[in-house]
């Protein structure tokens, strides 16, 4: 759990990829030099909730960590994936940067992930265009959510009919969240 990406809690609606991996090595090089995880809790959904929402403390600031490499755990470590690093080539090119000199808290200031590139092309979960289907979505359960049938433990059905292919699942994938 201390080592668990945000989209790998099942609380976002976003795959996980090998920047879930990526932000999984931050967490590890962050509890190796610091000495502990870069979040804790009483109990595990603590912890999720930590993942999803807090920033860790900078590894320089808990511990003797050079600044250089304090940055780089902390890019490993960002909620979002498309601002960690996009591939292991790309860290370990700013990992080399700051290995190759001798006294790592004089490391000349650099912009991180320069060598970093996108190891497959990503594409984005969220659903454009077709705002009737999402508006006829939240009518539907705001229409079963007034039922006061459902209130007292009935139930109710709402159909949503399309050719295949035209995003139905998709659709409703979508709209689970939220609803």
């Amino acid at each position: 759990m201390p080592y668990l990406a945000p989209e790998m809690t099942g609380r976002m609606n976003r795959p996980a990829d090998l920047r879930s991996d990526l932000y999984a090595v931050g967490a590890i090089l962050y509890h190796l030099f610091t000495g502990r995880a870069p979040f804790s809790g009483a109990t595990p959904l603590e912890v999720v909730h930590a993942h999803l929402l807090l920033r860790p403390e900078p590894p320089s600031a808990v511990a003797a960590v050079p600044a250089a490499l304090s940055q780089i755990i902390e890019r490993l470590l960002e909620k979002e994936p498309k601002r960690r690093y996009q591939s292991a080539v790309g860290l370990l090119a700013d990992l080399r940067r700051v290995n190759g000199v001798a006294d790592p808290d004089r490391v000349a200031p650099f912009e991180l992930g320069t060598g970093d590139m996108p190891q497959a092309l990503y594409v984005s979960p969220r659903l454009y265009g077709q705002p009737d289907v999402r508006s006829a979505l939240e009518e539907a359960a705001a229409f079963v959510e007034d039922l006061e049938a459902v209130d007292e433990g009935g139930t109710a059905l709402v159909a949503v009919l399309g050719n295949a292919g035209e995003g139905k699942t998709a659709w409703l994938q979508e709209a689970r969240g939220p609803l």
